[in-house]
């Protein structure tokens, strides 16, 4: 514990993408000195002040920092004994340089922009030069880091292939050459300069391969490891390795943010306090000969410069307050989670806590109320309400693709839909114009429009579509209803019950004229349906006079309106309890029959429910139910062998057809809409859009900026050409067998309403990729995707 107590603690500092305006920099300088830190790890990346042949590496969605800010920046520091060490990267991760085309000749390989090709020697320069042009500007830093961590794709160039294919030469050798080329020419100009170094592409090596480099008196390896359950043996292993390969000065890396997934919003403080945890049970562990030398607190701001934004400062300041706490106290001891606290004044140790604290509290950190409004913005985005909003009974029942694109819409459901989608756009906007305002005195105004692309966009851009879309389809109907119109249908809806109830309860029936004319039928398709108060109905209508009645349930095209298979078990247990009630009314009551349901649309301007050969399992075993007055086993046995397909539910024909010789009309059909629903429904394609590499590296904010990650490109590609070409060819199979039994118009509606929402959110990223590629100058084939994997 005393190791990394008494050893230097570092904030890391990654300014990609959220780099803070300066003045708020420089109170974050400030409370990371109160909060026990003694050292700074400025990873500037873009946001130096490059200049020369190099100003082209500058950021242009935001100014750098200027050199004056920069000297300020070390100033304010150094008031607070905080040791200042940047961090340059120099093999990998280098898109924010090789991006350039300009530089792009320096590429291992064309379509990977993070490593450099170690053969050219304008890139060996180019190195050198960023490092001097750093160091000139930071005098008093007597420590380097050089990054070299991931340096992906190394040998896959084709000067790497040939140098490779020399008898002795290997991966590890061509790394340790570059790093070693690198550090001596730093060395030339920064004779006692400390050289740090990522410790995981030496992590393979033996320490023979590491001794013999010459590595050893040039660089000190950084270990890393960010999982709050990291492996404490292994670490220790490869610790005691680097040792006896001479290594000696040692650092360990932690996280306090940006490392829980590419695109978390808000963090979690126990989750990186584990972590700490675990890198104190490491430096306990440790060999006496291992010279820790500290921690680097990482807080990474994107996973690379092509990602999307992790979670800003302000929403780590609680996990960083305690992860030094617990650092300095050797746990997260009450002691240790008061101290965090008292600094930031918010009642709590997790940010995601600070909303319902903060009315109890005298918040006061540095950047507050832009944690508390994103905390309070992400709830909202992330709610169970909005997220399942666009799945909706009424949306997916009375507005599918298919009445968008025939742009028909039953109007009494319309200005519903609209009200709900109004409001959830309006309180979400509200939100997120507050929290952005908020950014904005912290951050560059393209770290406030890039935040919102990312996280607010996506839930809100698909609630304006559907607005859009049902204005157009009133508007092409003639029809303009408002927000009046949609009171008045709720107050008649009101008043229609009400008067059923006066007809059924005050006024009286066989005054009326009504009973030699119709003969009532009671609907009720509920599997647990009240059968006393069915009762109780049918006897008040033969008491009225209405002595001839009919019983109605459903076999179909009752569960949900837009249900594609039948469940046969709901179904039954509709006509069980039917059945209940035939047992039940008295003699008097002439039950005609009952008429078993398969409803094919809600109403007329509704989605389809399920079609008859997906029905035939439950039509057959609730006739059979009827019949033998319960669903025995010889009615079970009868359905079977009625359909010939060795079960009573239609969902289980797919696993069973092969044992059985399924013959009943519809039964390629079934068997084939079945399959198809079950890739629609897995939850495998239903997450691809939310997957860690369409969410990290091709947000709406890539999307609208034409840029992606090449590494990740075709594997998003890739995946999605999968998942595209299997459904489509099961869905052609579909409407083949479907256009044998019904009208084309019937299999292009059903095609539209249940296989395009799938289909079209993967064609519309492919296409974008594509668009983003092409903008990028990249050609990507297959095969270099298999090299990357």
């Amino acid at each position: 514990m005393d190791r990394l107590s008494r050893g230097k603690k570092l904030v890391h500092l990654d300014l990609k993408g959220a780099p803070p305006r300066i003045d708020y920099l420089h109170k974050l300088i400030h409370l990371f000195a109160d909060l026990g830190a003694n050292g700074l790890l400025i990873e500037y990346e873009d946001m130096f002040p490059y200049e020369g042949e190099l100003k082209i590496l500058q950021s242009k969605a935001h100014p750098p920092y200027s050199r004056e800010e920069i000297i300020s920046i070390q100033d304010i520091a150094h008031s607070r004994n905080l040791e200042i060490i940047p961090l340059v990267q120099t093999f990998g991760h280098l898109e924010f340089v090789l991006k350039h085309s300009t530089f792009g000749n320096l590429r291992e390989i064309s379509h990977c922009l993070g490593t450099l090709n170690p053969h050219r020697k304008q890139g060996g320069a180019l190195v050198l030069e960023m490092l001097k042009q750093v160091m000139e500007l930071h005098p008093k830093s007597t420590t380097l880091h050089i990054g070299a961590d991931e340096v992906y794709m190394l040998g896959e160039g084709e000067e790497s292939k040939v140098w490779l294919s020399t008898p002795g030469h290997s991966i590890h050798k061509l790394f340790l050459s570059h790093i070693i080329t690198v550090a001596k020419g730093i060395r030339e100009n920064y004779s006692n300069l400390n050289l740090v170094m990522w410790d995981d592409m030496l992590r393979s090596m033996t320490a023979d391969t590491i001794k013999e480099s010459g590595l050893v008196e040039l660089v000190q390896p950084m270990l890393w490891d960010y999982n709050p359950v990291l492996d404490v043996g292994n670490i220790i292993m490869l610790m005691e390795k680097y040792k006896s390969a001479g290594l000696l000065h040692q650092w360990a890396a932690s996280s306090f943010k940006g490392s829980t997934t590419v695109h978390t919003c808000v963090t979690s403080t126990q989750r990186h306090v584990d972590n700490h945890i675990q890198w104190l049970n490491v430096a306990s562990g440790i060999s006496p000969g291992i010279k820790l030398q500290g921690i680097a607190l990482t807080g990474w701001q994107r996973y690379d410069h092509l990602s999307v934004l992790c979670e800003l400062l302000p929403l780590g300041l609680h996990s960083l307050a305690s992860c030094l706490c617990t650092l300095v106290h050797g746990s997260f001891t009450p002691e240790a989670q008061k101290k965090v606290v008292e600094a930031l004044g918010t009642g709590t140790t997790e940010v995601g806590d600070i909303v319902r604290l903060s009315q109890d509290s005298s918040c006061s950190f540095t950047g507050m109320k832009l944690a508390e409004g994103i905390v309070q913005l992400t709830a909202m985005l992330e709610s169970e309400e909005l997220r399942d909003f666009q799945n909706s009974v009424y949306v997916k029942g009375w507005f599918s693709p298919y009445h968008r694109q025939r742009k028909i819409i039953n109007p009494l459901f319309a200005e519903q839909i609209q009200k709900q989608a109004k409001i959830y756009l309006e309180t979400v906007e509200l939100k997120a114009e507050e929290v952005k305002q908020e950014m904005l005195l912290l951050y560059p105004e393209s770290t406030a429009e890039e935040w919102i692309l990312q996280h607010v966009t996506p839930v809100l851009k698909p609630l304006q579509d559907l607005l859009k879309d049902i204005h157009t389809a009133l508007e092409h109907m003639g029809l303009n209803i408002t927000d009046s119109a949609v009171q008045n249908y709720m107050l008649s809806t009101t008043c229609i019950t009400r008067l059923l109830l006066c007809i059924t309860n005050d006024f009286t029936i066989s005054e009326s004229g009504l009973v030699e004319l119709v003969q009532p039928m009671l609907w009720d398709y509920n599997p647990v349906l009240d059968v006393g108060n069915i009762i109780m109905l049918m006897e008040k209508y033969k008491s009225a006079g209405l002595l001839h009645q009919w019983a109605a349930s459903s076999f179909k095209g009752s569960t949900t309106v837009h249900t594609c298979v039948t469940s046969t078990q709901r179904h039954v247990d509709n006509h069980i309890q039917w059945l209940n009630v035939a047992s039940g009314i008295s003699p008097g009551i002439k039950l005609q029959g009952i008429a078993l349901t398969g409803w094919q649309r809600y109403d007329h301007l509704s989605v389809l429910c399920e079609l008859l050969p997906l029905g035939l399992h439950s039509l057959a075993s609730c006739l059979c139910t009827l019949v033998h007055g319960s669903f025995t086993p010889e009615a079970q046995k009868k359905v079977v062998e009625a359909l010939g397909t060795g079960t009573t539910e239609v969902g289980d024909i797919v696993r069973l057809s092969q044992d059985s010789s399924c013959s009943f009309t519809g039964m390629k059909l079934a068997e084939g809409i079945v399959q198809l629903t079950a890739m629609l429904e897995s939850e495998e394609l239903r997450d691809f859009q939310n997957s860690v590499y369409v969410k990290g590296w091709f947000s709406p904010y890539h999307r609208q900026r034409k840029i992606i990650n090449p590494l990740f490109a075709e594997q998003i590609q890739k995946q999605a050409k999968i998942y595209l070409e299997t459904v489509e060819l099961k869905a052609e199979e579909v409407k083949q067998e479907m256009l044998l039994l019904y009208p084309e118009s019937t299999a292009e509606e059903w095609i539209l309403q249940h296989v395009t929402p799938v289909l079209k959110p993967l064609q519309d990223l492919l296409k974008d990729i594509h668009t983003a590629l092409e903008h990028m100058g990249l050609n990507i084939t297959d095969s270099a995707v298999q090299n990357v994997q």
